[in-house]
């Protein structure tokens, strides 16, 4: 005879299986991805507070700051990564049962660019993208992850027969 607590844990184990996961890591992807989006169009940082604001620094009259140059462009001149659109358009995300969902760019050169924005390296000031731990408790985060435990709670809760 099968104890309970087995036939429980064997559920649990075949319904967290990477198959069952990989519409979750799905669906948790596209939401941190829509989340940097949202915020980028605003110019915040993943906790909800501004970025630092965009440089006008003119190179001593050379060429235009980035925020006029923005501006020159029809674009809005805050930091939200968005100048030739060459970020914007090649962030992605990939997951894998072991390591979960990672995020990179298609552009070596948007890459390094936002890496050295993300960690405030080599004179750029600190624009971050992606949550941290001390991001956990803002608000943009807290929807976040309010969002991934509606598609946790599908998994879950998907009609499903246990026998023992």
């Amino acid at each position: 005879m099968t104890n309970l607590s087995d036939i429980v844990i064997k559920d649990l184990k075949e319904i967290s299986s990477p198959d069952n996961l990989r519409d979750v890591y799905s669906a948790t992807g596209k939401i941190i991805q829509d989340s940097i989006e949202q915020l980028n169009e605003r110019g915040l940082d993943p906790d909800g507070s501004p970025r630092t604001p965009l440089s006008n620094d003119d190179g001593g009259g050379m060429y235009l700051g980035y925020a006029d140059q923005k501006s020159q462009m029809g674009k809005n001149p805050i930091p939200d990564f968005d100048l030739t659109g060459t970020a914007k358009n090649s962030l992605d995300f990939d997951f894998n049962a072991d390591k979960g969902i990672s995020f990179s760019y298609n552009s070596s050169d948007a890459g390094q660019y936002m890496y050295l924005h993300e960690n405030g390296l080599k004179g750029m000031p600190e624009r971050r993208q992606f949550a941290v731990d001390r991001d956990a408790q803002s608000e943009p985060q807290k929807q976040v992850t309010e969002e991934i435990g509606v598609e946790l709670e599908k998994l879950f809760n998907k009609p499903r027969t246990i026998h023992g």
